[in-house]
């Protein structure tokens, strides 16, 4: 091999020639990708159902979506996971489908399932592949036992360490699941609400009309400028109670 270029001088510097060139016109004109996608595209669709078991999460949010992704073109695999309070659901694409097509159609596709699903259920897109950045899954506990329950831990988690992480500029995004929230719950009877003319449809809209910040406007002077907003969430159970429900009915007067 070695003898036959040597006596072929030309033939050689003209082999060399070929592939700079090649190569300086594939640095130029082919498209240049940091992490080339050799991987399939893959779409997750990871849903967030507050309060809700796994086997409801499974059967009101998994399965409908599940059913909606397998009828897209060059679906390979479609896959879930459901836990307490979340769904997750995996659609894997053949390579000719592309990523950037996989999300839209994924995303056309949640949109048409989205009126199934649960009112309180919060479905998001995401792109998955080597290509992602890594995901880092921390769990917060006290240093002493029993001396912070769970929706302090994550009232902390939610109130202090997550926003001084995002503001530290290093995190795209950070996610807090877990722990309990702190809920209310109103017992409504039916008896008394009747002897009032109401039903629960009355009290829950009255309710959802209330608790609500509503911006009133601003106020400005030479030096100072103030914005104006309505606090209508309740923080203590008698102020919830004193809710008026109708005119001259409190909460109290129809539930306990």
């Amino acid at each position: 091999m070695f003898s036959f270029f040597y006596r072929k001088t030309y033939l050689l510097i003209a082999m060399v020639a070929m592939f700079v060139v090649f190569g300086v016109a594939g640095l130029k004109f082919l498209p240049k990708n940091l992490f080339p996608d050799s991987e399939r595209p893959q779409a997750i669709i990871i849903t967030q159902i507050p309060g809700a078991s796994s086997y409801l999460a499974a059967s009101s949010v998994s399965k409908p979506i599940e059913e909606e992704m397998a009828r897209l073109a060059l679906v390979r695999q479609v896959s879930s996971t459901s836990m307490p309070g979340y769904s997750i659901v995996k659609v894997e694409f053949e390579y000719e489908k592309g990523l950037s097509s996989a999300l839209t159609d994924t995303s056309n596709a949640l949109s048409v399932v989205r009126p199934k699903l649960p009112a309180n259920a919060n479905p998001a897109v995401y792109a998955a592949g080597s290509f992602t950045q890594p995901v880092e899954v921390i769990a917060v506990s006290p240093k002493t036992a029993n001396s912070l329950s769970l929706s302090e831990i994550r009232n902390i988690a939610d109130g202090i360490i997550k926003p001084q992480l995002l503001a530290s500029g290093k995190f795209g995004n950070i996610e807090v699941f877990g722990g309990h929230k702190n809920a209310i719950k109103i017992m409504l009877d039916p008896h008394k609400a009747a002897a009032f003319g109401l039903n629960s449809a009355n009290i829950i809209n009255a309710l959802s009309a209330i608790d609500k910040d509503t911006p009133l406007g601003f106020s400005k002077s030479a030096n100072n400028f103030i914005t104006l907003t309505f606090y209508g969430e309740k923080e203590d159970i008698n102020s919830i109670s004193n809710i008026a429900v109708a005119p001259n009915v409190k909460l109290s007067d129809v539930a306990g």
